[in-house]
């Protein structure tokens, strides 16, 4: 009978031993790594041209980025609408898109959990309109 208690203790003392010497090694290798999120910010002066109204209403359209990437977008209709206000409002504007990495396509990839900001830019007299941002929606 206590052999089959020892042996739990047998292997916990080696699985710790194996997690000490593999810590040791990826120290020594510089391999030591920390967590952390990589998010992605877009900034649009336009509407995006053609996008695509899939069956529950969310627009997907593709911006292309300055190394050639193309990055697949996809937001709900309220924040098209308001994207689109802004547009039309005729003052200046820029829409910030954010999110993370998400799905490698053939172009680049496609954002998730995207949430867009709006603001106004600088007025001609070089005060900014608004310091706050004109609309915030996260679509986690």
């Amino acid at each position: 009978m206590e052999r089959k208690q020892s042996t739990p203790i047998l292997v916990k003392r080696a699985r710790d031993f194996l997690d000490q010497s593999l810590a040791k090694e990826r120290l020594a290798s510089g391999a030591v790594t920390t967590p952390a999120r990589l998010e992605i910010k877009l900034k649009i002066t336009q509407l995006p041209l053609s996008p695509i109204e899939d069956e529950n209403g969310w627009k997907q359209f593709t911006l292309k980025v300055e190394c050639d990437f193309e990055i697949a977008v996809r937001i709900r209709p309220r924040i098209w609408t308001k994207l689109e206000t802004a547009a039309r409002s005729g003052t200046n504007w820029v829409g910030v898109i954010s999110g993370s990495i998400g799905e490698r396509t053939p172009k680049g990839f496609s954002l998730t959990g995207v949430g867009v900001q709006i603001y106004e830019k600088e007025s001609a007299n070089g005060k900014p309109k608004s310091d706050e941002p004109k609309d915030e929606d996260n679509l986690v």
